[in-house]
C-alpha cells in the first residue's frame, strides 16, 4: 500500500467486522492486536515479523487500540533504554 490512511481504513474495517461477528454470536469474543510494519526487500521474513511484533506488543492489553505501526525511531529509544 503506498498510503498509510489505506493500511488504517482496512484495518479498521476488519475489525468492524470481527466485532458485528462477535456480536451476533458468529464469532467467538476476542480482542484484535495488531502489528503492522513496513516490508524491505533487504530484510529477512525475520526481522519483518519481528518489527511486527514489536509493533504489537506496544498495545497488548490496551482496549482503545486494536493496531500499532513499527517506528523505527521509537524502537530505538526503547532499545537504548
Amino acid at each position: 500500500h503506498k498510503d498509510k490512511s489505506d493500511i488504517v481504513k482496512k484495518l479498521e474495517s476488519l475489525n468492524e467486522e470481527i466485532q458485528q461477528g462477535i456480536h451476533k454470536n458468529s464469532l467467538c469474543p476476542i480482542n484484535v492486536s495488531m502489528g503492522v510494519c513496513r516490508i524491505a526487500p533487504n530484510k529477512s521474513l525475520q526481522h519483518i515479523y519481528s518489527n511486527a511484533m514489536i509493533a504489537k506488543n506496544q498495545i497488548k492489553g490496551k482496549t482503545n487500540q486494536f493496531y500499532s505501526f513499527f517506528d523505527e525511531q521509537r524502537n530505538k529509544i526503547f532499545v537504548e533504554n
